[in-house]
């Protein structure tokens, strides 16, 4: 999220007033008494609000006090022009007089009313985009001069403010925890005046002394054994730190010798293919269907038979030769019956020859008759003997005539069936030839001769199978040029393989040569850096444990010659201090598991954020931090300097911390994805030149990633930003005073 500008319709001694920001580091120079302070709380209204509800609100009735409209307070308004991360621009605008007319409207979208989004505590909240609410906004990301200056007065002040904000976004704090003790104690230590509760009913304070004297001697052995396991620990630990340097640093290099080869690759791919991917013509590819079609055409075309023997014409003339002598013989054989009767008459008539012959005999010789009568059948027989001769001759021809009719027949079909093949054959063969020509005639190949212009095509398939695996080869190249590129061009890879070699260089120059050689020789993985990490993660959680129980210890642990007086002196007043410290203890235990979540979260974010920026506005002084997950108390040190608590340093340096941990905090709370911008009143007023500059530095490199509103009375900040602001992400503004 960031401003684009904040909108005074009718705030303090503004009307209808307007400021500018950038998206970077904005600077708002301007004198006492040009509305500074003002500015600043119009841009924590203009983005929260304030709250709308039943019942009267300390804060909000200081706020209308404060800022008010000098003239009118019948009219109190005041808005703001946000972007959030989603590239929304959103146009909040609140009244603080009647807090009824609010609303956060889309200020490019007509009608798009998001303030049911962002409601809290009955009006809307900008700062809820964020994940914060107005009281997490104004603890976190407004550092008024005030809070900055009030570390010097109570150290201790920093983990208020700390427990403040992380209160506000819901989280348990020590008064929670406080509640509960008092609940504890009502409950289970009783008072005086309550006989039936343990603490009247606290007896035998002897044997209590002595179990008190044995329980010292056995914490102060306990003691002695947590001391030297974390001193063991922190032996271990800085051991695992070195190597993961020096695992982390080698990893590097890999990472950068592989972006190099990468890189290296992309160049010789992109001058392989400056005029584009390989090009694959469609008009060849027709072409090439042609020819492998015509070619096949000419690979499967049918022999063309010869065609031996006589033709159909001459097949028909005999076949009507041999009909023709079908015809005569079947005319030149009478019929059965006629053959028959002929042979009839024949014999009768020999039989009557015979008969007149024999007729010379008188009648009585009957048997001479009858042998005359068969005489003259057997001379007719005789005298027509040739007739059955020449009728079986005539069947012999018929059937001769009939089989040969039938042969020449068959050979006409035959010879049809081989002529219409034939004509198949010679047709496809046509096609074939023709196809071939064509084919030819397309690859600028002139010629007659089909086999020449057959093995020409050939040829050409083969050139364009040579041509195609040369395609395909450009093709896997260009596809790994594709690969290599990703999503980001040229410049990009350039940028972060150069980028991995700086990182690398700066990483190995870190770590001792010897080291290096000894890790990079057995060779190192990710997996080997995770583990260094997980065992150094191990053993700081089992040295933050042992730290813990030796502060439980500091609390609860009493010396064994304190033991020994206290059970001489006094029993009965050992045995109730005994049991208060019990309480004590209990009420640790609670005020710890309360506070568990708030400093769980807190702690590992702040260390590191404040690492990250420290050794930079401290002019490399102190570079690492330690913030306790109890208290919240923060110890630094640096190369030559042992650890030493915050709140005993140079105020400067104290507020430079302070300022590091709000930043710390404002992140950790913001949702993720979102940036809270932070607005600055005079947070570095009483710091000298040379802390100011390296604060404002700071400031800078940190308003790449969040806006930053830094309101200042001193010059020396105004020359400092036209000496170093970018024109186009950070801006100078200059206040006059504001006239009543």
């Amino acid at each position: 999220m960031r401003f684009e500008k904040v909108l005074a319709h009718d705030f303090g001694p503004f009307r209808d007033r307007s400021l500018d920001l950038r998206p970077g580091l904005n600077v708002i120079y301007g004198p006492n008494e040009s509305g500074k302070s003002t500015w600043h709380a119009a841009l924590f209204a203009g983005l929260c609000g304030l709250r709308r509800g039943a019942g009267r609100s300390a804060f909000n009735e200081a706020f209308a006090a404060r800022h008010r409209p000098w003239d009118d307070e019948q009219s109190w308004r005041v808005g703001s022009v946000i972007v959030l991360a989603d590239g929304r621009r959103v146009e909040l605008s609140h009244d603080l007089a009647n807090r009824v007319d609010s609303s956060a409207r889309d200020a490019d979208l007509a009608g798009r009313d998001y303030s049911d989004e962002i409601l809290f505590e009955g009006a809307p909240d900008g700062s809820r985009w964020l994940g914060l609410n107005r009281n997490t906004f104004l603890s976190t990301a407004c550092i008024r001069q005030t809070q900055v200056l009030g570390v010097l007065e109570d150290a201790t002040s920093l983990q208020q403010d700390l427990q403040k904000a992380a209160s506000t976004a819901g989280d348990a704090t020590a008064k929670a925890a406080l509640d509960l003790i008092d609940k504890f104690r009502s409950e289970v230590v009783g008072s005086d005046r309550a006989p039936t509760k343990p603490l009247r009913s606290t007896a035998a304070m002897l044997e209590r002394a002595t179990l008190d004297l044995k329980e010292a001697e056995r914490s102060q052995h306990d003691y002695l054994e947590r001391l030297a396991g974390i001193e063991r620990l922190s032996q271990e630990l800085s051991v695992l730190t070195t190597e993961e340097a020096v695992t982390k640093a080698i990893l590097t290099d890999q990472q950068a010798a592989d972006a190099w080869a990468r890189l290296e690759r992309v160049n010789e791919l992109a001058a392989r293919f400056r005029e584009g991917p390989p090009h694959h013509s469609a008009d060849e590819e027709t072409l090439s269907n042609q020819i492998a079609t015509a070619l096949q055409k000419w690979q499967t075309r049918p022999r063309v038979p010869a065609l031996a023997g006589e033709s159909i014409p001459e097949l028909e003339v005999r076949l009507k030769g041999v009909e023709e002598q079908l015809v005569v013989a079947h005319e030149a054989g009478p019929p059965r019956r006629q053959r028959t009767r002929a042979l009839l008459v024949a014999g009768l008539g020999s039989a009557a020859i015979g008969g007149v012959g024999l007729g010379l005999v008188d009648p009585p010789f009957v048997g001479g008759g009858l042998l005359a009568l068969a005489a003259g059948l057997l001379a007719g027989w005789f005298f027509s003997g040739s007739t059955p001769q020449s009728q079986t001759d005539i069947q012999a021809q018929l059937s001769r005539l009939h089989t040969e009719r039938d042969h020449i027949q068959h050979l006409i079909d035959d010879r049809q069936s081989a002529e219409v093949v034939h004509e198949e054959a010679v047709q496809r063969e046509q096609l074939a030839v023709t196809a071939i020509a064509e084919a030819a005639t397309a690859i600028g190949q002139p010629g007659t001769d089909t086999d020449h212009l057959a093995e020409a095509l050939f040829s050409w398939q083969k050139e364009r199978r040579k041509r195609l695996d040369r395609l395909a080869l450009h093709q896997v190249e260009w596809d790994t040029y594709q690969n290599l590129l990703g999503l980001q061009t040229l410049d990009e890879i350039d940028l972060e393989a150069h980028r991995l070699r700086n990182e690398a260089e700066s990483a190995m120059a870190g770590c001792h040569p010897d080291l290096i050689e000894r890790f990079g020789s057995n060779g190192v993985t990710g997996d080997d850096l995770e583990k260094l990490h997980e065992r150094s993660q191990s053993i700081r959680d089992e040295i933050h444990t042992l730290n813990g129980e030796l502060r439980q210890f500091s609390g609860t642990f009493r010396g064994v010659p304190e033991a020994e007086e206290a059970l001489e002196a006094a029993r009965q007043e050992h045995a109730r201090v005994r049991e208060l410290d019990a309480v004590l203890a209990r009420t640790i235990e609670f005020l710890e598991t309360a506070e568990e979540e708030v400093n769980r979260s807190l702690a590992p974010v702040l260390r590191d954020t404040v690492e990250t920026w420290l050794g930079t506005i401290t002019g490399g002084r102190y570079t690492e931090c330690k913030v306790d997950p109890e208290s919240l108390q923060v110890e630094v040190r640096g190369p030559g300097i042992t650890w030493r608590r915050a709140d005993l340093l140079s105020h400067g340096t104290r507020e430079q911390v302070y300022l590091l941990l709000r930043l710390a905090l404002a992140r950790h709370l913001t949702t993720p994805g979102e940036s809270c911008p932070l607005i600055l009143d005079d947070v570095v007023a009483s710091f000298d030149h040379e802390r100011r500059d390296a604060v404002l530095d700071t400031l800078h490199t940190l308003s790449s990633e969040v806006q930053v509103v830094l309101f200042t009375h001193d010059i020396g900040v105004a020359d400092w930003a036209r000496s170093r602001f970018n024109a186009a992400n950070d801006n100078l503004t200059e206040l006059d005073r504001v006239v009543s």
